[in-house]
């Protein structure tokens, strides 16, 4: 047998996986006379590589496999699922559909760009056809535990609205070389925390080789990773890192099995997400199997950049199985939106430092996390999100996860907050100048919903917080008392009362839909509005705000329905706010995510600059309510035309004049 310094050629690829050894040299060799296990330094050109394992044996004797090990789970709400693992077969398949993954992005509070790539991961579940999938609406996946020696993961390509495409690999280092790091404290070896990691940009795999390596994606954010010192796998005993850009691209996993059977594969990692398949490195078009169908989505004269999401495999059973029903919503890496904010401000109290302003869960706040919950909950009990148990511990609470919200457009959390109690209602903090109103004068006009108040107080949360009163500020609204008396009874009238955060086309009945569209409605017969409008919010849309408004693609009118404080509605809507936005240094696409009028904060934002913009100020200073209710309803202030509820949205006014009365 032709060795390489004295070592087997099987035994170094045992341990290498297909690393090419091609211009490597050996630096130095050692192997223990008792175990027969080998420790050996490669030369790879770029860098310098140590291994060390109990695969590097004699193939004749039995090697102990490890225990199955799963993703370190603390708060994501998904250990009560855990035992389920040793109830499954390799034939007990799931249907992942593209439903399913909206929900999953919703119930993280993760923003969905609209007809993008995105790059996802789900540790310990296979796709059942190994071969890699192509495009489509759902495809059939089966949860398989991790054990760091094969293949048992899936890495997925979705473009929402036109479905998704998966593939067989791994999103663990592999365990020899987990093992050889761990006599350093980890070094070398990492394992990726699970969240929404924001810029991964095709490249060469190494940058050293360039033309001569492979090409990949390359991580260029920002991460969360786990090193082991004391074992094989990773678990909440194990540290974290954040923040470190290390090098955790995504690429070929240089081998798929005998006969391509990928959950027997071993794979070439030492933190990276990989995926099966094999290249030769400098050779262009030769990669085979499942990478080849995946990386085809990334030629080399794209400058597209991706994000990679990375879920757990038992959080995507539970989504399919239960939808997560009773469950809150869960915070963490790359999550977004109003709840993060809040979430920032309590960490920001407890940890005597601030994290910012932005709505945006970055490394940051991670590791404010971590620190909260081994200071709260005990060593070995940090995992970096926060559910139910860590919100409450900061004196706040989470809605619970709506699915059918979230595949309806909505953003998932329209549910009860439970926990903390009630929703917390925030006094405003500090009087910026001019007009302010606190959260018992909104009662006064707009009473809170005898039911569920979290859409109430999320809108009233944001107005009188400092944040709030700051952007009325900046926009001169809280200049005069009559100008906020007229810009918040107008908002009272388009949210119903500060309830709705969307308008909903989930209809129920044909009697809602003849109220709501009766010139349309009655065009057709009731039995035609049961089987086509009923339950179904992407057709209502299309019928209700098609081909109009700028709503020139199916699916637009759900897509665009009225959202945020003013109840923005129709693609043009979205795209005249964007672009008011991004001129006052803004630079939310609405158009690209229109789910982002659902964050009070944006919401206020995009009102007020569309006040701005038909004049809102001066129009109020005159007492001009009328002219107001046409220019948000009907886009015109001198439109002959009444507002929709314009006497309504008179009396709310008034309703507010006399709060602000002896104010300013």
């Amino acid at each position: 047998m032709h060795t390489m310094a004295g070592i087997p050629d099987a035994m170094l690829e045992q341990v290498l996986g297909d690393i090419p050894l091609d211009g490597s040299r050996l630096i130095s060799k050692k192997q223990n006379p008792v175990d027969k296990t080998w420790t050996i330094v490669i030369d790879r050109g770029s860098d310098l590589a140590t291994y060390d394992s109990t695969q590097m044996r004699d193939e004749s004797e039995d090697v102990p496999e490890p225990e199955a090990a799963g993703t370190a789970i603390r708060d994501s709400q998904d250990s009560d699922v855990a035992a389920e693992f040793s109830e499954l077969s390799e034939t007990d398949a799931l249907i992942l559909s593209e439903a399913d993954l909206i929900a999953l992005w919703r119930r993280s509070a993760f923003p969905i760009p609209d007809k993008t790539a995105i790059v996802f991961g789900i540790r310990g579940c296979l796709p059942v056809d190994y071969g890699g999938t192509p495009m489509a609406q759902s495809h059939q996946i089966s949860l398989t535990p991790v054990n760091y020696r094969t293949m048992n993961c899936t890495l997925g390509v979705w473009i929402p609205g036109q479905g998704f495409s998966l593939y067989p690999g791994s999103t663990v280092p592999y365990g020899p070389w987990v093992a050889s790091g761990t006599r350093s404290g980890g070094r070398g070896v990492n394992q990726l925390g699970r969240g929404r990691y924001r810029k991964y940009v095709p490249g060469w795999h190494k940058r050293s080789e360039g033309t001569n390596g492979h090409w990949a994606l390359l991580q260029e954010c920002p991460i969360t990773l786990q090193r082991t010192a004391d074992d094989d796998d990773f678990d909440l005993a194990d540290r974290w890192e954040a923040g470190r850009i290390a090098g955790d691209n995504i690429h070929c996993a240089f081998n798929m099995g005998p006969g391509a059977a990928i959950p027997s594969s071993k794979y070439s990692s030492l933190g990276c997400q990989v995926i099966a398949g094999t290249v030769k490195k400098g050779v262009p078009g030769s990669e085979t199997g499942p990478w080849k169908r995946f990386i085809s989505n990334f030629p080399k004269d794209t400058a597209a950049q991706v994000e990679y999401v990375l879920f757990d495999g038992l959080e995507v059973q539970q989504m399919i199985r239960s939808r997560c029903e009773g469950k809150t919503i869960i915070l963490r890496v790359g999550s977004n939106g109003p709840h993060v904010e809040e979430l920032k401000r309590r960490l920001s109290s407890v940890i005597g430092r601030s994290l910012g302003s932005s709505a945006e869960f970055d490394v940051e706040t991670f590791q404010a996390v971590i620190d909260f919950q081994t200071n709260t909950f005990g060593t070995n009990s940090d995992d970096g999100v926060v559910g139910e148990e860590t919100a409450n511990k900061l004196g706040f609470s989470l809605p619970i996860f709506d699915y059918r919200d979230a595949v309806s457009g909505g953003r998932g959390d329209a549910g009860v907050k439970t926990g903390a109690g009630p929703a917390i209602e925030v006094e405003h903090i500090v009087n910026v100048g001019g007009v302010s109103l606190t959260a018992e004068d909104f009662k006064t006009f707009a009473p809170p919903p005898g039911g569920s108040k979290a859409i109430y107080m999320t809108y009233v949360n944001a107005f009188v917080s400092e944040k709030g009163q700051r952007i009325l500020s900046e926009y001169g609204i809280s200049a005069k008392p009559i100008r906020v008396a007229h810009f918040f009874g107008q908002a009272a009238h388009e949210t119903g009362l500060f309830r709705l955060l969307r308008e909903s086309l989930t209809y129920t009945t044909v009697e809602a839909i003849r109220n709501a569209w009766p010139s349309r409605a009655a065009r057709h017969p009731d039995q035609w509005i049961k089987d086509h409008l009923l339950r179904n919010p992407e057709f209502l849309g299309d019928w209700a705000y098609g081909d109009r408004m700028g709503n020139d693609k199916p699916g637009d009118g759900n897509r665009y329905r009225g959202g945020g404080v003013f109840q923005l509605t129709g693609k043009d809507a979205y795209r005249s706010v964007s672009k008011l936005l991004e001129a006052t240094g803004g630079g939310h696409d609405l158009v690209a995510d229109p789910s982002l009028i659902e964050d009070p904060y944006i919401s206020l934002i995009a009102a007020c600059a569309e006040w701005k913009d038909f004049g809102g100020n001066a129009l109020a200073d005159n007492d001009e309510g009328r002219r107001i209710s046409r220019g948000i309803n009907r886009g015109d202030t001198r439109s002959l035309h009444a507002a929709i509820g314009e006497d309504d949205r008179l009396e709310l006014v008034s309703a507010v004049k006399k709060v602000v009365a002896t104010r300013g």
